[in-house]
């Protein structure tokens, strides 16, 4: 198999210094092999939120309803069951006391014709509202997630917008006598975000905003595009523009919704097509079919990270891909022409990074079964924790995003740079007609941590900047770069590595002989001899401690700064 840029490692966000919220699909128990996710496999650890999904909501009684009794109920409910999933996703409170467990209703398989009818109805409101406290106390939830996908759209009414509201005051006023949380999740499209949602009347009522910052594409166009960017492509046009995380984000923010209260949705799962012209591969590739379902979730045009993730370790007839002008990787493969593109580590890393630097409250992960949980990828998720955890508490700069439409916006950024790649930012001055940008060339993947100020370089348009703590070249140019990527002077825009001529790269030179320097994996570092730099290795099982200058063991050493082995090579503790 070959790869290109890219490492396979379970994806949760964890440690999320704010709120990582986890979805849970119920009917993950009937997956088969080693698919299979009940509510004892959820690691707890990783969430502060626990959603429950999903309840429905009956078009014969109005009633909230439990769509899976056998598996959802105790045997003494009505009607009886005999898996007490509710009960046991609540009893994870025991394991985690200030862990909220929250029951969702509604969802995409639940259209929105029946919600429609009850929101305009005041007896049917009450009713659904009235059941909906009933069935949180009877189980011990701590509060509901209305998941009407959406109002006003897929078989609802215009009306909903407003009716939507109502609900959503009438349920506000009961719930806050008993102390529940009201959160929903929301659409994250421009056009339906416009279309579905009376912003202010949401601000009033709810304590989470969850935006569905993914499914922006699918098999449901005829073209491959990616799940979840984070960026709009450069040739997105129409309402497309608005298909990617930052807009989304940008766009419920400008409309009013507080911060405090919004979480970005992460997806542990890739959209995946069928290539109608193996060699034709890449992105907006013509791709008129889904993929084949894969063996756990048996959804066509889709593969969970656990699905995937095996795949690629195993076979030796897939790609994986860093396009340039795309912040996620996609990969295809030549036996059954699947192109797939999903969220990995680095471009989770990215998202959790622009969330934090958004101030928003955290993120909401769909699903946490779907996430390699085994892992039967290696076990990496305490490098996951240190790895969120660092991020958090990196310094800052300004970070001036373009989008490739040229449609660009300014953002305050938090920035580490834990990786080998190109970074360029370009933002518009506003108090001229000049475009200022900033690119970063990271020559020979060494680490580093750079700070500045754009306001110290407006209206310089060649400015060179050198870190001498790395072997970085600063450069302000064009184009946003992603990981993975070199800055190619011949194009003046960022390639991939095999084509970019890296001998005139500036690279730091040996202060004195014994002195040390970490390299770009965490058991290698150059060490000063005659002037020249040595590569060495730590002995198996130590890692280079930088903070000392010693080999050490990794439970010691910042494994947030440097690659650590292949994971799929080491033992599972």
């Amino acid at each position: 198999m070959e790869i290109l840029t890219t490492q396979m490692k379970p994806l949760i966000p964890c440690h999320f210094p704010g709120w990582n919220i986890c979805y849970f699909s119920s009917w993950a128990v009937y997956r088969p092999g080693l698919g299979a996710f009940d509510v004892d496999d959820i690691d707890v650890s990783l969430c502060t939120h626990a959603v429950f999904g999903f309840a429905g909501l009956s078009n014969q009684t109005w009633k909230i309803e439990v769509l899976d009794p056998w598996n959802e109920n105790c045997p003494d409910d009505d009607p009886p069951g005999d898996h007490c999933a509710y009960k046991r996703f609540v009893a994870l409170k025991q394991q985690k006391p200030e862990l909220k467990v929250i029951l969702a209703v509604g969802g995409w398989n639940e259209d929105s014709e029946d919600y429609s009818a009850m929101a305009r109805d005041p007896a049917k409101r009450a009713t659904f509202i009235e059941s909906s406290v009933q069935l949180l106390q009877k189980e011990g939830f701590d509060g509901l997630d209305m998941d009407w996908e959406y109002p006003a759209r897929r078989g609802g009414m215009p009306e909903d917008k407003a009716n939507f509201i109502t609900l959503l005051d009438e349920m506000r006023a009961e719930f806050d006598k008993h102390g529940y949380l009201l959160t929903a999740a929301l659409a994250a499209g421009k056009p339906t975000v416009d279309e579905a949602y009376d912003v202010q009347g949401l601000v009033r009522n709810l304590d989470v905003f969850s935006i569905m910052t993914y499914d922006y594409h699918g098999a449901f166009e005829n073209f491959t595009h990616h799940n979840a960017p984070l960026c709009a492509y450069p040739s997105d046009e129409g309402d497309f523009i608005y298909f990617n995380v930052v807009a989304s984000v940008k766009y419920w923010l400008s409309l009013g919704i507080p911060r405090e209260k919004t979480v970005m949705g992460v997806p542990l799962y890739g959209r995946c097509f069928t290539l109608d012209n193996i060699e034709d591969h890449g992105m907006l590739a013509d791709a008129s079919r889904p993929s084949k379902p894969g063996p756990y979730t048996s959804m066509p045009g889709s593969l969970g990270y656990n699905e995937l993730c095996p795949r690629l370790k195993n076979t030796d007839d897939c790609t994986i891909v860093h396009d340039p002008l795309l912040n996620e990787p996609y990969f295809y493969c030549l036996s059954d022409s699947i192109w797939c593109g999903y969220d990995d580590v680095d471009s989770i890393y990215l998202k959790a990074r622009f969330a934090k630097n958004q101030n928003l409250a955290g993120t909401v992960v769909w699903t946490i079964d779907t996430d390699d949980f085994l892992p039967t990828c290696g076990r990496l998720s305490k490098r996951s924790h240190h790895h969120y955890d660092h991020l958090y508490h990196d310094h800052t700069y300004d970070d001036h995003y373009t989008y490739h439409n040229h449609y660009t916006y300014h953002d305050h950024y938090t920035y580490n740079d834990h990786y080998a790649y190109h970074d360029h930012y370009a933002y518009h001055d506003h108090n001229s007609d000049n475009y200022h940008t900033y690119d970063h060339n990271n020559s020979n993947n060494h680490h580093h941590i750079f700070y500045h100020n754009d306001a110290n370089y407006h209206n310089n348009t060649n400015n060179h900047v050198h870190d001498h703590h790395s072997n970085d070249h600063y450069h302000f140019a064009n184009y946003h770069h992603n990981p993975g990527t070199y800055f190619n002077p011949q194009t003046s825009r960022c390639d991939y590595p095999e084509n970019v001529d890296t001998s005139n790269c500036r690279v730091w030179t040996c202060e004195a002989d014994g002195v040390t320097y970490a390299g770009v994996d965490c058991n290698e570092y150059y060490e000063c001899e005659h002037g020249e730099p040595e590569r060495k290795f730590c002995a198996d099982g130590l890692y280079y401690n930088a903070d000392t200058g010693f080999c050490d063991f990794p439970a010691n050493v910042d494994t947030s700064t440097c690659n650590v082995s292949a994971f799929w090579d080491e033992e599972d503790d």
